[in-house]
């Protein structure tokens, strides 16, 4: 089994670092539509994320925008403000019998720093940003595909954790095993409340197999 685990909001959980990672989305699309008023320019954004899956997607598709100045312009943030170190998850990780890698819709050096700080960069094999998917991110079959190659892993024998149902539905499309953390759709199944809980969604996961 191989393990694939999302960033932001899975990893963590801090809506603070992840709002001020939206407003600049909007604040980017402002100079977009110079015309258009915040909260035109904030349904725009919602709308390009519910179609395509993610904001960049949209920007690229509907305004031609270049992928690299968006993502500097949003993550330029100092994610130092908001997290601090978890020694309580890089135990639970480094438990984990299983090779680990992240899988993120954020750039590459964005998810690099989250993991600095958190002090887990020593547990992922590797990182998947963004940019590695040809910024064409989850939930195209694309990015799940660029996942497995690189990896060289089994559908069936990988799981993929992620905070946004969407993107897990992807997985389970693809034939990965794949589970929801917290509270985006509460009716969702299979689905943990925390990256804490991941240790026992293994055992349940372990007990079916031999079951």
């Amino acid at each position: 089994m191989k393990l694939f685990l999302d960033c932001d909001q899975t990893l963590y959980k801090n809506d603070e670092l992840v709002g001020e990672i939206r407003s600049r989305m909007v604040l980017f699309m402002s100079r977009l539509f110079p015309s258009k008023k915040l909260e035109e320019v904030t349904a725009i954004r919602a709308f390009y994320l519910k179609k395509y899956g993610t904001t960049l997607a949209g920007l690229m598709t509907h305004e031609s925008v270049n992928p690299q100045d968006f993502l500097s312009f949003v993550h330029d943030v100092d994610q130092s403000k908001y997290l601090s170190g978890d020694p309580k998850l890089f135990n639970l990780l480094s438990s984990i019998d299983m090779p680990i890698y992240i899988a993120s819709n954020a750039p590459r050096e964005h998810v690099s720093r989250v993991l600095d700080i958190l002090g887990i960069s020593s547990v992922p094999l590797g990182i998947f940003g963004i940019e590695d998917f040809g910024f064409n991110g989850k939930p195209s079959p694309h990015s799940y595909k660029t996942l497995l190659d690189s990896a060289n892993a089994i559908p069936g024998q990988s799981l993929f954790v992620d905070d946004y149902s969407i993107n897990v539905k992807g997985a389970l499309e693809m034939g990965m095993n794949a589970v929801l953390v917290g509270d985006e759709n509460e009716g969702f199944k299979p689905k943990i409340d925390n990256i804490y809980q991941l240790p026992d969604f293994l055992k349940s996961m372990e007990s079916r197999v031999q079951t």
